[in-house]
């Protein structure tokens, strides 16, 4: 079967966190809910870099069945409440997985959380998965569409659709700043705030390479830097004002074009899918931990490294657990190169320099060599800086200084650091929707999304234009 990939780009994922979706997949995923099953999917990871991609014409499929439901209101309120309830339910579990004194576990128990930890986290997670980006792969032109013929292609289109655009809604980045601010002005213990905001967001620093959660220290540590900030009743201010001034920009201009009641709907529907965006992160990185503890575990009873055992699969850890011998040079050649491609729920797996063959075979399809590239801008603004492309959070981290280009697959919660010292960003993902336009509106950063090839055509030291008002990333 001749499969055309659709390929994203991000830090190395180990095999021990993502091996719930491959395996919900190859198992085959429940009818009752998931709009559309997932046959096909592609994980390589060679080094610190992970190609992940979905099936093209399975995700435009996709896409066509989550479009069909969000035109019609009743199909799309009953579809977001399921997505809403199985993401929440998920948050819920990987809670109670996470408090759990897995200490107290025998072997055979621990094999036995294993089991549940999959059942009920690996389907979940690929349905949310697969809703989510279809979403982003389809919405946008749709809703440009919309507005275009209702605006019958106005020259300031542009201007319009991106005021409009903006969700009403604050991410939980947002939320969380806005605790520690209030907690600082208002003078609360440092100590107490920072505890109690640290059992609603202690996760909010997890990602898929990160698994290190925030701690009552660092909480505690921002309280006491705001107290310092002469700015932050404005600071406070403006993160208050920013779902206002959205409703007011929308509501000033659906009266100024007379926009339609459909329209408007419509915008409520990008409204509830920028907080589904930020509820399936949530319960993505909360669930992964929930197994990143499990595993944990495991490699204290085995005395093994836990940095082997993240690249086995869940059998193979219960079968280490139940007495099997682990055989090092497996673990070896998947730190070095592992590629799984599951067609038709068939799983392949190639290690070593077999997988390194498969993903040059794979991604030998080039991107071009172009001087301008285009994508989404989802803020206003034009910036030049340096580039510099990051696979993950880590390299974001190390390399990204105070007025460079942020130029990733896309962006995660532990990439906020970095965010905030950029000047501008641009990924090859997203939508109006996604976590790096939500927080780069938040930030007042110059960003655009949906490149799909920016980190392919940039490397590091260009220097580039980004002009988020047209969507235009140039070399300079």
């Amino acid at each position: 079967m001749k499969t055309n990939w659709l390929i994203y780009t991000r830090g190395t994922i180990h095999l021990h966190r993502f091996a719930n979706v491959l395996k919900a997949i190859a198992d085959g995923l429940d009818a009752n809910i998931y709009l559309y099953p997932v046959k096909n999917l592609l994980y390589i990871n060679v080094g610190a870099k992970l190609w992940f991609a979905w099936d093209e014409q399975e995700l435009k499929n996709y896409a066509k069945k989550v479009l069909g439901q969000a035109k019609d209101p009743k199909l799309f309120s009953r579809q977001a409440k399921q997505i809403e309830k199985y993401a929440n339910s998920l948050i819920k579990f990987s809670e109670e997985a996470k408090n759990l004194n897995l200490k107290q576990l025998t072997n055979s128990q621990l094999v036995d959380h294993y089991s549940f930890l999959f059942k009920n986290i690996g389907p979940i997670q690929s349905m949310l998965g697969g809703e989510i980006d279809a979403v982003d792969y389809i919405f946008e032109g749709f809703l440009q569409e919309q507005l275009k013929q209702e605006l019958n292609y106005s020259n300031n289109f542009n201007e319009v659709y991106k005021l409009l655009s903006v969700p009403c809604y604050t991410s939980y980045v947002s939320k969380q700043n806005l605790e520690l601010m209030l907690a600082a002005i208002k003078k609360q213990n440092p100590i107490i705030a920072a505890k109690r905001i640290h059992k609603k967001y202690w996760w909010t620093n997890l990602g898929w390479e990160n698994m290190s959660p925030q701690t009552v220290k660092y909480f505690e540590g921002r309280i006491k830097s705001f107290s310092k900030d002469k700015n932050l009743k404005q600071k406070i201010k403006e993160t208050q004002k920013h779902g206002i001034d959205a409703k007011q920009n929308r509501k000033t201009l659906v009266k100024k074009y007379k926009l339609s009641p459909y329209f408007q709907y419509l915008l409520k529907v990008v409204d509830r899918y920028a907080y589904l965006h930020d509820l399936r992160k949530e319960s993505q990185v909360r669930s992964t931990y929930a197994l990143h503890l499990a595993m944990l575990e495991a490699s204290k009873r085995l005395k093994l490294k836990p940095d082997n055992l993240e690249w086995l699969w869940y059998e193979e850890i219960q079968d280490l657990l139940k007495g099997k011998k682990f055989n090092p040079k497996i673990s070896a050649e998947r730190k070095k190169a592992i590629c799984v491609t599951i067609i038709n729920r068939k799983i392949t797996e190639l290690r070593g320099t077999a997988a390194i063959a498969e993903r040059d075979r794979i991604l030998k399809r080039q991107a071009g060599n172009h001087t301008e590239i285009k994508g989404l801008g989802v803020t206003n603004g034009v910036v030049r800086g340096t580039v510099k492309v990051c696979s993950g959070y880590k390299e974001a981290l190390d390399k990204v200084k105070k007025g460079d280009i942020l130029v990733t697959g896309m962006t995660l919660p532990d990439y906020v650091p970095a965010m905030r010292k950029a000047a501008g960003i641009v990924t090859d993902e997203g939508g109006i929707t996604c976590h790096a336009a939500i927080v780069s509106r938040e930030l007042k950063k110059v960003c655009i999304v949906g490149t799909k090839v920016a980190t392919q055509l940039l490397k590091d030291g260009d220097l580039v234009e980004v002009d988020a008002n047209q969507g235009i990333v140039k070399k300079l």
